[in-house]
């Protein structure tokens, strides 16, 4: 039985309804919208073409750059990223106010609006890493380093359970957006007792096509493991790794500007919202009772 036939005899056994696979597993909904032949050639529905060209477009460079960046993917775990991924994609897309609808290009638009992108929404960096480190990026030898000063891992590390030892890792890419090809690179420290009272400085240096105009991306994260009678093992749970996008470079390269491009990323704790943050509300909602009780002359 081939797909049409099964999801025709889907439709006709619930009554219209059909069979929906989310992340979440399988839902039931009522069946809407215009038929595929409509969407695709009816004048009515050209705007929708534009928006679905933008919209695999979109598609197709979240996932390029999720390749660019498959080393240093591979140690987090969130199946909503891809979709959170795509939909500021889109957004870079929608900044490119060059080409109409479904011509757009992502190197017309705007692609730092990734960054600071949290490849692990369970688990952001900022929470899980305190360390500050700092980015460097030079287009025109191609150089990208990040440096991370000495800390305390037994104070600005939140450890997963289980966890002995963390490694600190970091991926720098270019991508051809318009070719779909992309360079990359990826170094990775050494083990780091979660208990450890002074780390050393870390130091990545990342080497990338020199003279480059394409977008530079730079991402840096976390990953944890155990260590048993010196066996390292991986955590069964990638969700407590956190990956951050630090950096996104889309400026042409001029020879005569400074060579050396810096853009310090220091990690703050969240902060906790104050007491105006809560009385703000409350405030708001007194006074529209107030003022409806004088409306209607309520003593």
């Amino acid at each position: 039985m081939t797909n049409k036939q099964l999801r025709r005899k889907i439709e006709e056994t619930l009554a219209g309804l059909v069979v929906v696979r989310t992340v979440d597993g399988l839902k039931v909904r009522r069946k809407r919208g215009p038929k595929r032949e409509q969407v695709l050639n009816a004048p009515e529905f050209e705007g929708s073409r534009g928006s679905l060209g933008d919209f695999v477009a979109a598609s197709r460079s979240a996932k390029l750059l999720r390749n660019s960046l498959r080393e240093s993917l591979l140690k987090v775990d969130d199946r909503g990223m891809y979709n959170r991924l795509t939909s500021t994609v889109c957004k870079v897309l929608k900044a490119d106010l060059r080409h109409a609808a479904g011509s757009r290009r992502i190197s017309d638009g705007e692609p730092g609006l990734l960054k600071q992108f949290e490849f692990n929404a369970k688990s952001a960096l900022g929470t899980t890493l305190l360390a500050p480190h700092r980015t460097t990026i030079n287009k025109l030898t191609g150089e990208v380093v990040v440096d991370v000063a000495s800390f305390n891992a037994s104070k600005l590390v939140y450890a997963a359970p289980g966890a002995t030892h963390f490694i600190l890792h970091a991926s720098a890419s270019t991508v051809d957006f318009d070719n779909m090809r992309y360079h990359n690179a990826y170094q990775e420290s050494a083990l780091i007792p979660v208990d450890a009272m002074t780390t050393g400085n870390i130091q990545f240096n990342m080497q990338l096509p020199a003279g480059s105009s394409l977008p530079t991306f730079v991402a840096f994260g976390i990953y944890f493991v155990q260590q048993m009678h010196g066996v390292t093992y991986p955590l069964m749970n990638n969700s407590y790794n956190a990956l951050l996008l630090t950096a996104v470079d889309n400026e042409k390269v001029v020879k005569d500007a400074p060579a050396t491009e810096i853009k310090e990323v220091a990690l703050q704790p969240p902060t906790k919202p104050g007491l105006k943050t809560f009385l703000g509300p409350v405030n708001r909602l007194a006074g529209r009772m107030i003022s409806r009780r004088d409306r209607t002359g309520d003593g």
